[in-house]
């Protein structure tokens, strides 16, 4: 298998509508399986939500939407890498849930257009000297959206902490 996966499909009006109006997101990368997925919360202040007939159109997945009502899965490439180390793209799994409110998000789903191609870049172990000594690593994520032979790249999160279970991106053994 090849470092990226195989399942990354041009984005459709309804993807890009769902991408800029998420209100929480989740990055996965796990088994060659690698998606983001769109979310809305199921209610505010305490009180119970009625989505639209376009939030339901644009967030169908009833299911797998956990704590919340509706999502959406939209499918890309994925690649791990490691910054000073090998990585090998089989045994990682990684994994990043967060607000789609922050700016870097907002930026990135702003430039996003129709017929774009998605991919997660996910980099393990971008350490300093400080963080080698603490015995702490620094994993981050980039979107990167490819438009033809071009590519808009995006960084949306870098994560310090130990080398356990909370840690985005893990070796699977």
């Amino acid at each position: 298998m090849s470092e990226d996966t195989a399942q990354n499909s041009a984005l459709s009006t309804e993807d890009v509508a769902a991408l800029r109006a998420a209100e929480e997101l989740s990055f996965h990368h796990n088994d060659g399986d690698s998606y983001i997925r769109l979310y809305l919360r199921s209610s505010y202040s305490g009180g119970m939500r009625v989505f639209t007939a376009r939030q339901q159109r644009l967030f169908p997945d009833t299911q797998a939407a956990g704590a919340h009502d509706r999502a959406r899965v939209i499918g890309c490439d994925s690649g791990v890498s490691g910054y000073d180390e090998p990585v090998n793209h089989e045994n990682a799994a990684c994994f990043l849930a967060k607000s789609a409110s922050g700016e870097p998000w907002r930026t990135a789903v702003g430039l996003v257009r129709v017929g774009d191609r998605l991919k997660l870049r996910w980099v393990a172990g971008n350490n300093n000297h400080y963080l080698d000594n603490a015995g702490l690593f620094m994993d981050e994520l980039y979107l990167v959206a490819r438009r033809g032979q071009r590519e808009l790249w995006f960084a949306l999160a870098r994560t310090v902490c130990a080398d356990n279970t909370a840690r985005m991106i893990r070796r699977v053994r």
